[in-house]
């Protein structure tokens, strides 16, 4: 059974805008990898393991420009940490 899950905008930051931000910086293997996760695990409340999986595109999003979302689904089952990634 999978769990859906939102990310949602704040009138300080633009959702969509800061998960491509992320996305881009999670390319870059080393430091501005891991500051990508810790900022997206941190900031939303994120296990790392799901945080990484949303930016490496193992978890399938759905970005909606307009109402300022980003939607996924995870297995209820997901570990809540994981080793740190470089």
């Amino acid at each position: 059974m999978a769990i859906r899950k939102q990310l949602t905008s704040t009138a300080m930051f633009y959702t969509p805008g800061l998960f491509r931000a992320l996305q881009n910086d999670y390319r870059i293997k080393g430091k501005a990898r891991r500051l990508a996760v810790q900022i997206l695990s941190d900031g939303y409340g994120l296990p790392v393991v799901e945080a990484r999986g949303l930016l490496s595109g193992s978890i399938s999003v759905e970005v909606d420009e307009d109402t300022g979302t980003v939607t996924y689904e995870v297995p209820d089952s997901i570990p809540s940490m994981s080793k740190p990634q470089s």
